[in-house]
């Protein structure tokens, strides 16, 4: 128990380092009142606060690698190979550092030469450091902290030639070649995902996320355990002792480590099998040697539910431990995991995992035994139903992210309610509940957001518990030949559904499309996969599938959110002069959404409501100088200009011109500073905050 404590220790000094904020400080406080009250053992955590501090410390800052350097040499594990269509991706260790390179592939057959590849290699590459772009948006996945907290990387790459000077075989690429060539395609999928490290299919990896089930086959190192078991049976079966099947044990569990080194629950498992005793131990030495660890999903599932196991009523604790640890990633709460967890653990232990190891063990003999074509059409079949099951939102609740203190307190009154149920007199069972749903239920909120989707337009409004869109989004897609053709996760789910769920939305009330041009309608398929929609409302006359057409002069009433439709009057065809111009005031300020229209018809605004003034003028077509004209600033005198605009877009958006024209206001730039939220009366850039 005494190292259990430590790992406490261990981790709230981590916290205290990161956040340096009040309640990390009152809680260190309150765990230090706590450990002097222990018999033994004290000078044991102040050494481990010690230790986490000095890595606080001595970890670098910055880069040694010169930013103006343009030619480098530098070594690329053939693991860590990637190819995505046209896309090259390498992990290049250069001078002892990572960095990761980005190389647009020229031809076919570069591309086979990369996907065929089995060896190591030391290349030479000519190209551009370029610090990691940042998450742009609330709740987005911050790959810039991930790389420098994780990896101690600073730049990427960008490579404009690549010259490979010498080569050296890699053994697992190798045997991982050498099954591919003898196992059906999905069969070595899962493979690939499960023993070498690999990465599910975009659609699969949704799949699995929406059921609840992904850290199940990814982060707990069931498979590997699943393995062990087996192993273990055979030897007895065999007559092999006790003490000879556990250091077999050992080696097979350190042969899954050189599969796939990078995965922590096959270090966990590694560390159970053979140094279980100094299990505790381990845990604190890896946060010692990166305290950042902590924050890793695959420390907190695998190293987490481990430590939970061994308490009373851990049955109870480590199912709503797993929840909250879901919820502050995915700001989800997965209710159907607990229907599809024991179905998928029971289809793991007697169908899927057999299976892949009968395919590796086929697959390294070089056998091709009929039955592999049956599994892999069944593993298909498997996958086919998560994606269908998964298509759609019935099976997860939108928690939005909560503070970390409220996850503290409930998984607190968790353990308390699990342990001391029975126990407690009738009003704290109450007030413990009472305090519980207190502090998981939506709250009431006034939210505006200019949401950053790159080179199209997204507004996010929110009133009491009421949600409204205007335009959704959407990129566009160009024809490419074959071979070149990426698949990746849709803009909507990378740039806007964590931010949407990490504010805790799950109905949106109506999604109003300004017009049907594709960066502000492209991702409405998105947006109704990813949450409940009531009502899609678009211009008369526009090819959208909604279920409401409007023109000028009607009002639309969502809860408190009214918005007045100023233009067109008439039916359009869904051009950028079609565009919908929508006024509404929202916590005193009023605001006019335009849409792309053309100064046109700004003019033709201006004949209709002469007396029109706003205070927030989203401003029409990106920045484009066809729209936002001298006099229809002069008349609106709008205060503060918002621009949704692409970084480094190709039409050169925002207009410099029309930059001048707004000199007077106070401009918000998706551009510049990410997605721009008002929210407690104020605007604020997420990039500039």
């Amino acid at each position: 128990m005494n190292t259990v404590l430590l790992i406490v220790t261990a981790i709230l000094t981590v916290w205290t380092w990161s956040y340096c904020q009040w309640y990390c400080l009152l809680l260190a406080l309150l765990w230090c009142v706590r450990l002097l009250k222990l018999p033994k053992g004290k000078y044991q955590h102040i050494i481990v606060c010690v230790f986490i501090s000095l890595s606080f410390v001595v970890m670098p800052k910055q880069s040694r690698l010169d930013k103006q350097q343009h030619q480098f040499q530098a070594t690329v594990n053939a693991r860590d190979i990637s190819v995505n269509g046209d896309a090259l991706r390498l992990s290049l260790m250069i001078d002892g550092e990572v960095v990761t390179g980005n190389y647009r592939l020229s031809s076919e057959r570069e591309q086979q030469f990369y996907q065929q590849n089995v060896s190591d290699l030391k290349v030479n590459v000519t190209g551009q450091l370029q610090e990691i772009e940042p998450a742009r948006s609330p709740y987005l996945f911050d790959y810039k902290r991930y790389a420098y907290q994780q990896k101690r990387q600073f730049y990427q790459l960008h490579i404009q030639t690549i010259n490979i000077v010498d080569t050296q075989s890699n053994f697992i690429a190798v045997l991982q070649s050498h099954i591919l060539k003898n196992v059906p395609s999905t069969l070595y999928r899962w493979i690939n995902v499960l023993f070498f490290g690999g990465q599910w299919d975009v659609d699969m990896q949704s799949g699995l996320e929406q059921l609840g089930v992904l850290w199940l086959l990814s982060l707990s190192g069931f498979h590997i355990q699943y393995v062990l078991q087996v192993f273990r049976r055979l030897c007895h079966r065999i007559g092999i002792t006790k003490s000879t099947t556990q250091k077999l044990s050992i080696a097979l569990s350190a042969l899954f480590i050189t599969f796939a080194p990078h995965k922590l629950a096959v270090w966990k498992v590694f560390w159970q099998t053979g140094f279980q005793k100094w299990f505790d131990w381990i845990v604190c030495l890896y946060i010692v040697l990166n305290p950042y660890i902590i924050y890793t999903l695959a420390f907190q599932l695998s190293f987490g539910t481990s430590l939970l196991r061994r308490f009373e009523k851990a049955n109870v604790i480590i199912p709503l431990y797993i929840a909250l640890v879901l919820s502050g990633h995915y700001y989800q709460f997965f209710y159907a995991s607990y229907v599809f967890i024991p179905v998928v653990m029971f289809a793991l232990n007697y169908m899927i995992l057999p299976s892949l190891l009968f395919g590796i063990f086929c697959g390294v003999l070089s056998w091709h035994f009929p039955l592999l074509n049956g599994l892999n059409s069944l593993l298909q079949s498997l996958e086919n139903v998560f994606v269908m099951m998964s298509n759609g939102h019935a099976f997860t609740l939108n928690t939005g992210r909560y503070h970390d203190v409220v996850y503290i307190l409930l998984f607190t009154m968790g353990i308390i309610m699990a342990v001391k149920w029975s126990g407690l007199k009738r009003y704290v069972r109450v007030g413990l509940m009472i305090l519980a749903f207190f502090l998981v239920v939506p709250k009431p909120v006034t939210r505006i957001v200019m949401i950053d989707v790159g080179q199209g337009d997204s507004f996010l409004i929110q009133k009491g518990y009421k949600t409204v869109l205007i335009d959704t989004g959407g990129q566009l897609y160009f024809q490419k030949e074959k071979w070149r053709e990426m698949k990746q996760v849709s803009q909507f789910d990378r740039k806007v559904a964590p931010m949407l769920k990490g504010f805790g939305i799950q109905k949106i009330d109506a999604v109003i499309l300004s017009h049907a041009d594709i960066d502000h309608c492209g991702n409405l398929d998105a947006v109704k996969k990813n949450f409940f929609v009531e009502h899609i409302i678009f211009g008369k006359g526009a090819s959208i599938d909604g279920d409401m057409a409007i023109t000028g002069g009607q009002t639309l009433k969502i809860g408190d959110i009214i918005l007045n439709v100023l233009y067109p009057l008439k039916a359009g065809k869904g051009k950028n002069e079609d565009s919908l111009i929508i006024y509404t005031v929202i916590d005193h300020q009023s605001l006019l959404f335009t849409g792309d229209a053309i100064v046109k018809n700004e003019e033709e605004l201006l004949q209709l409501y002469p007396n029109l003034t706003v205070d927030v003028l989203k401003v029409g077509h990106h920045g484009s100088k066809t729209s936002t004209g001298q006099a229809f600033l002069e008349r609106l005198k709008p205060k503060i200009a918002l621009i949704s605009a692409g970084k480094n877009n190709r039409y050169g958006h925002p207009n410099k011109e029309v930059l001048e024209r707004l000199s007077e206001c106070t401009i918000y730039r998706t551009d510049q500073q990410g997605s721009v939220v008002f929210e407690f009366g104020k605007w604020t850039g997420f990039l500039s905050d």
